[in-house]
């Protein structure tokens, strides 16, 4: 798969990142402290799978390898899975991973609600679908349905992305699936691979 051209929707999202890993320095409350539900559910795939092993942070999870191809420090996140290309190659779907240092002093809570405000005053026709908290490897993870708008090509296009955010020795990790809402159903599968198989050793 060629690498594709610059994507408006990963521009905006790598941005968003970066104000909350270098700019967020605010008081925050005690850590939260919410029964977990339990972690994201198996996909029951039987497609074909890789794992992809970081040895940086000390995690893996499994991809399918076949409609995503995986890509390390990619346009300023730390882990990228590129799919398909679409709309005479003008979007690429995708999931992202990004790590930093949690700003001090800050709760997981706290790093959600400020990537909200950042998402509401970036996004356009920004809307939150669901928001819950459950676990990924066992940690305390919060979880951003979403909805917005963004122009692709010429057309305005309507997006339907999750964000899925969890705190290891603080460190951040946020893991994000950017799908067009039409879309978002036919590839959710491949998220819910990355997510249920994430796990730190």
């Amino acid at each position: 798969m060629n690498k594709p051209a610059v994507l408006c929707n990963i521009t905006l999202i790598v941005l968003l990142f970066l104000m909350l890993f270098i700019g967020c320095t605010q008081e925050a409350p005690p850590s939260i402290k919410v029964p977990l539900p339990g972690p994201f559910p198996s996909n029951g795939t039987t497609e074909k799978s890789s794992i992809y092993t970081n040895t940086e942070y000390g995690f893996s999870f499994n991809f399918i390898d076949t409609e995503f191809e995986l890509l390390e420090n990619y346009r300023g996140f730390n882990v990228a899975l590129l799919g398909p290309l679409l709309w005479d190659m003008s979007y690429q779907i995708n999931i992202v991973i990004a790590i930093g240092e949690l700003p001090e002093k800050m709760s997981l809570t706290d790093f959600v609600e400020k990537d909200i405000k950042n998402s509401e005053s970036k996004l356009p026709d920004y809307e939150i679908v669901d928001q819950y908290t459950t676990a990924i490897s066992g940690l305390p993870t919060e979880v951003v349905v979403f909805t917005f708008t963004n122009k692709v090509g010429e057309e305005m296009a309507k997006f339907n992305n999750i964000s899925a955010a969890f705190i290891k020795d603080d460190i951040v990790y946020m893991i994000k699936y950017d799908v067009p809402e039409e879309f978002h159903e036919d590839y959710l599968n491949n998220f819910n691979t990355v997510i249920s198989s994430f796990q730190f050793y």
